[in-house]
């Protein structure tokens, strides 16, 4: 015969006398006594907005307030909020380059031959202070563009010109600076040093040296 409700659930159930003497008989299951007992309320993830169980201790020990379901969120979440000059360990981006301008989600091609193949190119800092890492400092130069600009003393062009397709191995193929009356010659060679058939384009001057290390090679 039911004489006591669960306090949870409501479902009557038995309880000996003596055990509501001593304070007890409240549950009608050690399930619903767990529950009850339970001291915490869900808090959404930051991320991705799961419901995560945290208690009062797990609250207070939290600095910044945020809380997450998994490592992964967490990951997310400090590295959007824990990098660049944000981190405590920045020493002001000098190498940082590179990927300052992959996230700025400006086009990749050279400006000065319209090369878009991102293994050839490398960023070019227009004030020629590599401590300036300001987006608009930086732009995207293929390696034969580069170093005319900073041995030959060939001007950066602004405008972009139509990128380049890609020419079978042997064809030459030409690039030229209209304003200065430059050509430089050369073909796409396939790589050495990949067993993927790369085109790597070189010019006539490298042309040789190349071969020379390919006959020594075999």
């Amino acid at each position: 015969m039911d004489n006591t409700k669960c306090l949870r659930c409501g479902l009557g159930f038995y309880a000996k006398p003596s055990q509501k003497l001593r304070g007890k008989g409240k549950y009608c299951s050690a399930k619903c006594s767990n529950e009850c007992q339970k001291r915490g309320r869900y808090i959404p993830c930051k991320i991705c907005d799961a419901p995560t169980w945290r208690t009062p201790a797990n609250e207070k020990k939290s600095s910044s307030g945020v809380f997450f379901c998994s490592k992964s969120c967490q990951a997310v979440w400090r590295n959007r909020n824990f990098s660049g000059p944000s981190h405590p360990l920045w020493a002001g981006g000098v190498s940082k380059y590179r990927e300052i301008l992959i996230e700025s989600g400006r086009q990749v091609l050279c400006r000065m031959c319209g090369e878009i193949d991102i293994r050839v190119l490398v960023v070019h800092h227009r004030d020629r202070n590599r401590r300036n890492s300001d987006v608009e400092n930086l732009t995207w130069v293929c390696f034969n563009c580069h170093r005319l600009i900073h041995k030959h003393g060939v001007s950066l062009q602004e405008r972009i010109r139509t990128p380049f397709g890609t020419p079978q191995f042997g064809k030459p193929m030409h690039r030229s600076g209209a304003s200065l009356g430059l050509k430089i010659r050369g073909r796409c060679l396939p790589s050495m040093t990949s067993s993927k058939k790369c085109r790597m384009w070189r010019p006539d001057r490298l042309r040789k040296s190349v071969f020379r290390t390919k006959m020594i090679s075999r």
